[in-house]
């Protein structure tokens, strides 16, 4: 899951470069796509710590990396569907960007959930799984330019169809049930300092 969530977060900077070539769109335009990136990254961090305790882990985490694909693959729609005002294209762009957001928090929280839960070596098993996500983001822009050639919407759906195995990986994965009883006092103080 490391090694392909490497891949799909790291791609999107790739996909931006892409995407402003096709469109025409301004650094504005594009810096504005990954900022809505960065607010899905930020909203799975608390998404990922109330969810677990309402549906359970695996569910949660299912729920939320589902947002590789259809983020990627709205993204390679869109060239493809004609829309007439510019605005609406943007506005699909946007949503797509910010799953992918929220995709790639909720991703890296899940792995180094499941890291914890299951290394004997926490310390060992994160820098192993570190090294899986930098393997998968070492290898991301040559998969990605490699497709391109083709096609920028053959790209955005290979990351797509790499979001699906990232997502079979987790339901294959055991995981733990409901994080923390609904009966249980949250200690908020933390919030104070």
């Amino acid at each position: 899951t490391f090694f392909f969530s490497g891949i799909c977060a790291i791609s999107s900077g790739v996909v931006v470069s892409l995407l402003q070539e096709q469109y025409g769109f301004a650094y504005g335009m594009t810096g504005t796509l990954l900022s809505l990136m960065s607010i899905g990254n930020l909203l799975a961090g608390f998404l990922t710590g109330v969810l677990p305790g309402v549906l359970g882990l695996k569910p949660s985490v299912l729920l939320l990396t589902i947002g590789y694909t259809l983020g990627y693959g709205i993204m390679g729609f869109t060239g493809d569907i004609p829309l007439s005002p510019d605005l609406r294209k943007v506005a699909l762009l946007a949503a797509a960007f910010f799953l992918v957001g929220i995709a790639k928090g909720s991703a890296m929280n899940a792995c180094t959930i499941l890291v914890s839960d299951n290394s004997a070596d926490r310390t060992r098993g994160m820098n192993l799984m570190h090294s899986c996500y930098a393997c998968g983001a070492l290898l991301c822009p040559f998969l990605i330019a490699a497709a391109a050639k083709v096609s920028t919407s053959l790209a955005v759906f290979l990351l797509a169809a790499l979001g699906v195995v990232l997502w079979l990986v987790y339901l294959k994965t055991p995981m733990g049930g409901k994080v923390q009883s609904a009966k249980a006092a949250i200690d908020w103080s933390f919030l104070r300092s």
